[in-house]
Order: C-alpha cells, then sequence, then structure tokens
C-alpha cells in the first residue's frame, strides 16, 4: 500500500496492439496506436522497439515507409515523469521527424542509395534530443528496410531492370572492348615478341658469322704466320748452306792459294837456286833473262859460217 505521500502512478502509452494485447516493443509493420499501453509498474531494463514511420515523402514526392528499430535505456524516471506523459508517443513522433527530414532532402533514388545513413544515431537529432529531455539514452537505431505503394514498387522495379539491363549491356560492351583491347594488346606483344625473336636469331646469326669470320681469319692468319716461319727457316737455312758454301769455298780458294803460292815460292826457290848456279858459271843473268823473255820465232833459221869437217858448206833446218 502507498504511504500518505504516495501515489500509484497509472501510464497510458502509445503501443501496438495484437490479439486484443497492446505491446511495448510491437512487431515489424506494426502500427503505435494511442493508449494502447495501460499499466502500472514501469520496467528499467534497457528494451527496444519497432517502429514503421509511414507516409514519408521524398523530394520528388515518392510516399514510403521506412522500418526502423530503436534500442534505448530509461534512466532517470523522475525526470521522463516531468517530462512527459507518453515516452512511446515522444519516440514514435520524434524519429519519424527525423526520417521525413532526412526524405525530404532527397530524391527516391538518392534516398534508397542513402539508407545506410538510417543506422546511424546521427541521423537522429531530433530523437536523441527529445530522449535526452525525458531521461532516456538512445542506444542505437537499425534501419530494417522500406515499402511503397505498389505501383511505386513496380515502377521502381521496372526502373532497376532498365538500369541492370543498361549496366550488363554497358558491362557487355565495356568487355567486349576490353576483350579486343586485350586480344590488340596480345597480337602487340606477340608481334613484339615475335620481333624480338628474330632479331634475336639474326643478332645471333651475325655473330655465328662473324665468329666463323673470325676463326677463318684466325687460320689464314696462322696458315700465313705458319708459312712465313717455314719460308723464314727456309731462308735461314739457304742462308746457312750459302754461308757454309762460301766458307768452304773461301776455305778451299784460301787453300788453292796458299798451294800455288807455295808452288811459286818453290818455282821461285828453284829459280833462284838455278840463277845462283848459272851465275856461279858465269852466264850473264840478264842476257839470258832477256833471252827468255824475248818472243820466240815460229821458224828459226841459223848459219854457221865455220869450215864444214867433210869440206862442203852447211845446211838450214827448221
Amino acid at each position: 500500500m502507498p504511504e500518505a505521500n504516495e501515489w500509484v502512478h497509472n501510464f497510458s502509452w502509445h503501443g501496438a496492439v495484437k490479439d486484443g494485447k497492446g505491446s511495448k516493443t510491437g512487431y515489424a509493420g506494426d502500427v503505435k496506436v494511442p493508449h494502447a499501453l495501460n499499466f502500472q509498474i514501469l520496467r528499467c531494463m534497457p528494451d527496444q522497439m519497432y517502429l514503421s514511420a509511414r507516409d514519408v515523402r521524398t523530394r520528388d514526392d515518392a510516399s514510403l515507409t521506412v522500418h526502423l528499430m530503436i534500442f534505448y535505456e530509461l534512466e532517470d524516471i523522475e525526470t521522463m515523469l516531468d517530462a512527459t506523459n507518453d515516452l512511446i508517443g515522444d519516440m514514435v513522433n520524434a524519429a519519424s521527424a527525423d526520417v521525413m527530414t532526412h526524405a525530404s532532402q532527397l530524391s527516391y533514388e538518392d534516398f534508397l542509395q542513402q539508407t545506410a545513413r538510417l543506422s546511424s544515431i546521427d541521423a537522429f537529432p531530433i530523437l536523441r534530443g527529445r530522449m535526452a529531455q525525458v531521461g532516456t539514452a538512445l542506444l542505437k537505431v537499425v534501419y530494417r528496410g522500406y515499402s511503397a505503394s505498389k505501383q511505386l514498387e513496380e515502377m521502381h522495379g521496372e526502373a532497376i531492370t532498365r538500369r541492370t539491363r543498361t549496366r550488363l549491356e554497358s558491362d557487355q560492351a565495356r568487355e567486349e572492348q576490353e576483350k579486343r583491347a586485350m586480344e590488340l594488346r596480345c597480337r602487340q606483344e606477340r608481334s613484339a615478341q615475335e620481333m624480338h625473336l628474330d632479331e634475336t636469331q639474326a643478332r645471333h646469326k651475325m655473330a655465328v658469322q662473324a665468329l666463323v669470320h673470325e676463326q677463318e681469319r684466325s687460320k689464314r692468319d696462322a696458315d700465313h704466320a705458319q708459312e712465313m716461319r717455314y719460308a723464314a727457316e727456309r731462308a735461314k737455312a739457304d742462308a746457312e748452306v750459302r754461308a757454309a758454301n762460301d766458307a768452304a769455298e773461301v776455305a778451299r780458294a784460301k787453300e788453292l792459294a796458299e798451294v800455288q803460292l807455295r808452288l811459286r815460292r818453290a818455282e821461285h826457290d828453284l829459280d833462284q837456286d838455278r840463277f845462283s848456279k848459272l851465275h856461279a858459271m858465269g852466264v850473264d843473268l840478264t842476257a839470258y833473262l832477256t833471252a827468255l823473255a824475248a818472243a820466240k820465232p815460229d821458224t828459226l833459221l841459223r848459219i854457221d859460217s865455220t869450215p864444214a869437217a867433210a869440206g862442203g858448206g852447211a845446211a838450214g833446218g827448221a
């Protein structure tokens, strides 16, 4: 029983109605109804709530329903009691205002591309400020998707189909271009490789030919050097033979000259000895030598004036 200064507070908040019962958490796609929750015991533990923000209009006037899940925790009960009579209703209105503000700045296509921002607490400034005023902490917001009218869904589906087809065609064309570019690049690379291979083969062939020519030239030089060496050796041998022959001739000539000299000396000695004997016999050597040096006639006629022994003249002879 409450004391004299206490009372039992009756809470009447927004909530989802299912099977005739109100629910604070609700369910996906529910509709929050005023006074659906009537209770006297307040839970202070962390809690969550499904929320569907309806009639959200984009900049191009597309009507959407955005589905969220809000995680929160009641921190200050007295502040909450002083600041609000319907915590859930304040959260629903503040979150819906943030979603509508976000969507009103974007076209339908831009909204679909930026739905990830709805999972950030920074995208809900109104909700965050109002929950701080009522003593409640906003823990997390999760974007769960959206729904639209059947006609808009069909139009969006057709647009997606067209974009997908266009993208696929563009991707296919790009792939064809890339394929052609790759084939051209491959042909260029193959042509460059073939040119490099031909150039390498030509250089190898030229190197082999140069090596063959060098070997032939070296062989010719070696043969020529060998021939020159042989010729020099033959010339040297011939010179040695000629020198030996000349030396032999000189020796023979010297020996012959010595023999002749000895013969002349022997003849001279004989003549000297003969002349000495003739001189000793009283022969006039000058007349003798003159007579020897005189030319001998072809016919000699001798006249003898002495009387003949047989009483007659003398006859000449040749």
